[in-house]
């Protein structure tokens, strides 16, 4: 009987991972896969391209599917620089940030992906990505450390709790 309930749970945990997040597309649809996955992105955060020939293209929604393991920012900025590649766009803003936390590992955004011809605002920035990626790899590095001291705290405290209440029967 415990091996059923054993594989039950593993089935269970299985069934509910992920590898990444879960993508929420608003205003446009899943592009081809044949779409053009490398070009020039700038990701910002909370800066709306001020330019009149701006065209907001779609918004994107990256949320945790469930346990995912393959969410961090990084891939988060990996799957909307390749979606905003594939509508053809060259600008994402990060409109909503939820960091990971007890909860969820994951990290989760909403963006908005725009074409814009403000080519001030795509040289400028692009010079400063390489920075940028430096310190999103940092960032994410410095999250997986305190995901695992979380991870660890919760089986310790797990474990503590079911052997004080072993104890007490």
């Amino acid at each position: 009987m415990k091996i059923i309930n054993l594989l039950g749970c593993f089935t269970i945990a299985v069934l509910l991972s992920s590898c990444s997040h879960k993508i929420s597309r608003v205003d446009y649809d899943k592009p081809a896969k044949n779409a053009c996955t490398s070009c020039d992105v700038v990701i910002e955060i909370d800066n709306i391209p001020s330019n009149a020939n701006s065209k907001l293209l779609g918004r994107l929604k990256l949320k945790d599917s469930g346990f995912s393991i393959a969410c961090n920012e990084s891939d988060a900025r990996a799957i909307l620089k390749a979606e905003a590649c594939a509508l053809q766009g060259n600008y994402v803003n990060i409109i909503e940030v939820k960091e990971p936390n007890f909860g969820s590992t994951c990290y989760q955004c909403t963006a908005e992906i725009y074409s814009t011809s403000d080519s001030a605002l795509i040289v400028n920035n692009l010079a400063t990505q390489k920075q940028e990626n430096f310190d999103v790899l940092k960032r994410d590095i410095s999250r997986r450390k305190n995901n695992r001291d979380m991870i660890i705290g919760s089986l310790v405290g797990g474990f503590v709790v079911g052997f004080l209440i072993a104890v007490a029967q």
